[in-house]
């Protein structure tokens, strides 16, 4: 390990200042000494225009020191990527700047992590929806970990439970660094595209059956505000990197095939962005039919069997007025 450090701790923060704090103390407190000694907490200030950059340089914590890097805004998977060059840990935990931990979650982490050699270390958490706190994210059958990460992932992908986000886990920084598994910067959604490389180079995954994180659901949060085109159009830049990808060596043909058909959800769910606003979007519209072949690596037999030969013979306007229409747009 560099530098001692066993967990490196990144923090993305951007216009944050009423839960940068929180977020913080939920790490520190409870912190024994001897896991301050193998943890390091990167913060990186993103371009914040709010008092986020104040609330840092005046947080105090005499035993533990943060580390707090300043740069020009360019997203959280730049802020992220960020960090990642900067971190120094055997491990890394992204942590959003607006969630928190549950108590003594670093200490039971580390203690983990020094009896454990996997490449990805999975666990997990609960949502706090306006201060309404909901145990349990996963699903019991989520749970399944063991094996390499190319098995785990095709293995959770089928059962439908395979969660698609950085904070419930921590996985080797090497394993990054040299698989060069970074941030698609200026997209949304680049948690889908980053969890399915980094468990593709995986050869260990373990379960720590341990709630440790806490995401908080709040109002102007993504999963929470009305998509714009952005989203849509990132869809299709997802869906086009994830194809790239698919053409690596080191993928087994279950993991090929099972991530294709990922690539083809994430593509269709950019149909419902042709007509936003009651005005038909003509470049997304080009877009998604330059690609009409993706829609072949469709899993789900009604899309497969009865929405994709619609659409090559009425069209995609045709399917758009079928399927989302009546729910306006």
């Amino acid at each position: 390990m560099e530098n001692g450090k066993l967990l490196s701790i990144i923090i993305p923060a951007y216009n944050v200042e009423d839960y940068i704090e929180q977020c913080l103390d939920s790490i520190f407190d409870g912190m024994s000494e001897e896991a301050a000694e193998l943890t390091e907490v990167i913060v990186v200030n993103d371009g914040s225009t709010d008092q986020t950059g104040e609330i840092l340089k005046n947080y105090k914590q005499d035993l533990y020191p943060i580390l707090v890097f300043e740069k020009e805004n360019g997203g959280l998977s730049s802020a992220r990527n960020f960090g990642l060059r900067k971190a120094s840990g055997r491990y890394i935990f992204f942590v959003d700047s607006d969630d928190y931990l549950t108590d003594s979650a670093v200490d039971k982490l580390i203690e983990f992590l020094e009896q454990n050699d996997a490449d990805i270390i999975e666990f997990d958490g609960c949502v706090d929806e306006d201060g309404v706190i909901t145990s349990g994210h996963r699903s019991a059958k989520s749970t399944e970990v063991s094996g390499n990460g190319q098995d785990v992932w095709v293995r959770q992908e089928k059962a439908s439970c395979f969660e698609n986000v950085v904070w419930l886990r921590c996985a080797s920084r090497k394993l990054m660094i040299d698989n060069k598994v970074y941030f698609y910067e200026g997209v949304n959604s680049e948690d889908e595209e980053w969890t399915p490389r980094l468990f593709s180079y995986a050869h260990k995954i373990a379960w720590f059956p341990s709630c440790i994180y806490v995401y908080r659901l709040r109002q102007g949060s993504i999963t929470r505000r009305r998509e714009t085109r952005r989203d849509f159009t990132d869809l299709i830049k997802i869906s086009d990197s994830l194809l790239r990808f698919s053409k690596s060596p080191h993928l087994s043909d279950e993991f090929r095939k099972t991530l294709l058909g990922v690539i083809s959800y994430i593509y269709w769910r950019s149909f419902r962005g042709i007509k936003l606003g009651g005005v038909w979007d003509e470049e997304l519209i080009a877009d998604i039919e330059k690609r009409f072949y993706i829609m072949d690596y469709s899993t789900k037999f009604h899309r497969k069997y009865i929405y994709r030969p619609f659409i090559r013979i009425f069209g995609l306007k045709a399917y758009y007025a079928l399927k989302y229409a009546h729910k306006g747009s």
